[in-house]
């Protein structure tokens, strides 16, 4: 039954510690439960501090009926490392290498467009972001000029955030500034 023998690395990181240790202990119980593969090895190395950071890795031994399982396994756990211990020597028909290659294909493809759809929606967010500060700053600027610190009093941005994007807006004519105090130089748009 069993065509492929794997060792495989599989590596979490995040925060709190507890919840780095319970998402492994889950991968590792959703191993036990897939069809098409057998855990045979598990050795589950201790989680560790980095940077505020609690990273872990467990490294498995998997036995596939096949290279679709195989495939599977890759694409759900996205292990760091995979050695293929047995067989030494893989025969395929051109029908398995081309299945094959199309499943690599459509989840690159899927993945490309989470990809896009991500940072179209991150850009759209950024661009509302500008709109909204530009909008809070002229609206605290329309009665008169102030200094930064009542800008950010206005906007609730804090005043080392608020200084570059007045710092911005001075240079493109937007705002201008004469004793430290600001005004709009033309409404912002």
């Amino acid at each position: 039954m069993t065509v492929f023998h794997t060792r495989a690395i599989i590596e979490i990181a995040g925060s709190p510690k507890k919840f780095v240790e319970d998402t492994m202990d889950l991968l590792l119980k959703d191993m036990d439960d897939k069809e098409g593969m057998k855990v045979t090895k598990k050795d589950k190395a201790e989680t560790k501090e980095f940077e505020r950071v609690f990273s872990t890795f467990t490294e498995v031994e998997v036995e596939f009926k096949n290279m679709d399982a195989l495939t599977q396994f890759c694409f759900d756990y996205l292990p760091s490392h995979i050695e293929i211990i047995d067989p030494d020597r893989i025969e395929l028909r051109n029908e398995e290498l081309q299945d094959f290659m199309q499943d690599i294909l459509i989840r690159l493809h899927k993945t490309d467009m989470s990809l896009k759809d991500a940072i179209a929606e991150k850009q759209l967010h950024e661009d509302a972001n500008k709109i909204l500060i530009k909008n809070a700053i002229s609206m605290a600027l329309k009665d008169g000029p102030l200094p930064t610190s009542e800008i950010s009093k206005a906007t609730g941005i804090k005043e080392e955030n608020l200084q570059a994007i007045l710092d911005f807006y001075e240079e493109n004519g937007l705002v201008e500034q004469k004793d430290k105090v600001y005004s709009l130089k033309k409404k912002l748009k």
